[in-house]
């Protein structure tokens, strides 16, 4: 896969999987009885809650959606959210959660942890015990990792809503078995060692050494990014030029080992089913695709907190694949492929339905962007928002501040109010290798790049009140591919492409 300017690669934590070919709505079937009372529930309206949300991390597409779900869940609700990122450190979660816990400042707790077992007390003890409700999401706590249904849930806590346990990893391993009647040599990549997902995917791969002709041959965790995710499927196949098949247990990682396989024919099944891999099955680069959901996941867990209060029954567990709305529902444990297509109840899915699969990450956000030159206002309260994979035309007059904003975007240029962000990083504006360390590259009609020169060039006056800066260099087009060609993206190190 290309690497282009706002496209930015990245690992999608795990979260419930709908095996469909389609995104799902919310309206999913419990899968158990509703939980036992836990704790008087501090409020009775859900508008009074405090949540503290815990997400395993925030740097890829699948959290972020995740996140975002989160806020529109509290909004819709009234309630106070706050999001606290865990970066994929077990200890520094478990950190944040015993300080959200002796501040008083929450009443409710949702949690997406990193490693289940070291918040196991805190969650299932210490939380009840200060009357703050906890909902757990996407990985099972309490050494519960590769159980299965309604024993995925810890009691102490309201609800475990979930759906890629060790079952469904199970019918994963067998739909490889299925497509390859004489064997195969498998390589199996995934995330953290401590990742109840990836415990359970291995677990479940054990099932290969009972069939004739099955081998794993190489077995690699990572750090849930592309780029790790491309090593690890370059370091198998340079290992092993006979593999058949990679398992990769996430989508964004997916995207790597598409890259590191290129032509040679070697299967990958993928576990994640966002629109890129559906589309890369449809292609033919993907055997096939196991759905995940985010935004549905989470938008359970915080309903389950909002019942809860609202005396409502709460399942004990939540399971995403037995969504009722999932097209396929009828089998609802299979994997979308190129040969057997998934969908047995193909339909149109509407805004909403479509928006429970939405993992596309946010590349360029403006909020009340504002700039000032000399007392002239170039941009006003500009808001903006430009997800990976969109193409967005900007327009306007002459003045009207197009490349004003393009310059607070691209960094050369900083904001007098408001907010910039790119890839979740806030810019503090004032030099271009800030955007372009956070996968960002702007490529102007005027060829001039703030670096310097390249190759050379004639110098023209650059005029203007939107420039922030006296009449400078503007540079060929020599200069400006070597402004590209200098620039590399942040996560694969590889050089920007224009």
């Amino acid at each position: 896969m290309k690497t282009r300017h706002l496209t930015r690669v990245a690992a999608a934590v795990g979260v419930a999987a709908c095996l469909a070919l389609s995104g799902c709505s919310n309206d999913i079937a419990d899968s158990s009885g509703g939980s036992d009372k836990i704790i008087d529930a501090p409020v009775s309206d859900p508008a009074d809650l405090k949540i503290a949300y815990f997400s395993a991390g925030t740097s890829n597409s699948y959290l972020q959606a995740s996140i975002d779900e989160a806020k529109k869940v509290a909004k819709e609700l009234g309630a106070k959210i706050d999001i606290f990122d865990g970066g994929f450190n077990a200890q520094s979660q478990f950190d944040q959660m015993q300080q959200a816990l002796t501040s008083g400042k929450y009443n409710a707790f949702a949690v997406e942890p990193n490693d289940g077992n070291l918040v196991c007390d805190i969650l299932t003890q210490e939380a009840p015990k200060k009357k703050v409700l906890v909902s757990v999401f996407n990985l099972p706590i309490c050494g519960r990792a590769t159980n299965t249904g309604v024993e995925t849930y810890e009691p102490g806590t309201i609800t475990y809503v979930g759906g890629q346990t060790l079952d469904v990893y199970e019918n994963w391993v067998q739909s490889v078995i299925d497509s390859n009647e004489d064997g195969a040599k498998i390589g199996l990549i995934s995330g953290p060692d401590l990742n109840a997902n990836t415990i359970a995917f291995f677990k479940a791969a054990k099932a290969f050494a009972k069939e004739k002709g099955f081998e794993v041959v190489a077995q690699q965790t990572t750090d849930y990014t592309t780029p790790k995710a491309f090593n690890a499927a370059q370091t198998m196949m340079q290992a092993n030029p006979d593999l058949d098949v990679i398992m990769s247990n996430f989508s964004g990682m997916t995207r790597g080992v598409v890259e590191a396989v290129g032509s040679k024919k070697v299967q990958i099944f993928d576990f994640g089913g966002d629109t890129w891999a559906l589309d890369q099955v449809k292609a033919g680069a993907l055997t096939s695709s196991v759905m995940m959901l985010p935004r549905l996941e989470t938008r359970a867990a915080l309903e389950g907190l909002a019942d809860y209060v609202r005396g409502k029954d709460v399942p004990k567990f939540i399971n995403l694949t037995e969504s009722t709305r999932c097209p396929g529902h009828r089998s609802p444990r299979r994997t979308t492929s190129t040969s057997s297509p998934l969908s047995t109840d193909p339909r149109p899915t509407d805004a909403v339905e479509a928006s429970m699969n939405d993992t596309t990450e946010r590349a360029i956000t403006a909020n009340g962007a504002r700039k000032v030159f000399n007392g002239s206002v170039a941009v006003h309260g500009a808001d903006l928002e430009v997800r990976t994979g969109e193409v967005h035309a900007l327009v306007g007059e002459n003045g009207a501040g197009k490349s004003t904003l393009l310059g607070l975007i691209s960094g050369r240029l900083a904001a007098d109010g408001g907010s910039v962000e790119v890839f979740g990083h806030r810019l503090h504006g004032g030099n271009p290798r800030e955007s372009r360390e956070h996968g960002l590259v702007a490529v102007y009609q005027e060829a001039h790049d703030d670096s310097g020169p390249v190759c050379g060039g004639e110098r023209l006056p650059r005029t203007g009140p939107d420039t922030g800066r006296p009449a400078g260099p503007t540079r060929d087009a020599c200069t400006l591919r070597g402004a590209v060609r200098r620039a590399r993206h942040p996560r694969t190190g590889r050089h920007a492409r224009p």
